[in-house]
């Protein structure tokens, strides 16, 4: 049986549960240590400058990175590996190692490993689909401006 009474029900703390956005602007060399038909592996190295927001602000002062007094700097290296299932797709996935090398007002270290699971369009999807588009077009014109008997 089910008790429906008020008093009978479960607090929850929504104090403990936070949401946390990091967000950081960086630079990258990415070199490619295999790139062939099929797959690509690389050694992607990261430097960049960022900020964490852990309660509600406005966007475009989050946006600023300069103006803000939390901030950190992360160091990253990493693999990355890509295997093109097709001519148009692929996946990928990428692990690696985040540093702060400065770090000021955060309440959290941002230390530690990352990871990520990709699905890539490749540059021939669009090139094969603005070629076929282009021939369409073409066609079109061709038997629209065909002389009717």
């Amino acid at each position: 049986m089910i008790d429906l009474r008020k008093n009978a029900s479960q607090l929850i703390n929504l104090g403990y549960y936070t949401k946390t956005d990091l967000y950081y602007f960086n630079l990258m060399y990415w070199p490619n240590i295999i790139e062939n038909n099929r797959w690509r592996f690389s050694i992607p190295v990261e430097l960049g400058i960022g900020a964490t927001q852990s309660t509600a602000n406005k966007l475009l002062s989050d946006l600023f990175i300069w103006r803000r007094k939390d901030f950190f700097m992360p160091a990253q290296i990493g693999l990355y590996a890509k295997w093109k299932a097709t001519r148009w797709v692929g996946l990928s996935v990428q692990g690696g190692y985040r540093y702060a090398i400065y770090q000021q007002n955060l309440p959290t270290n941002y230390n530690g490993a990352y990871y990520s699971f990709g699905f890539t369009l490749e540059s021939a999807l669009f090139k094969d689909t603005f070629h076929l588009a282009k021939q369409s077009f073409k066609k079109r014109k061709a038997q629209k401006d065909k002389p009717k008997e």
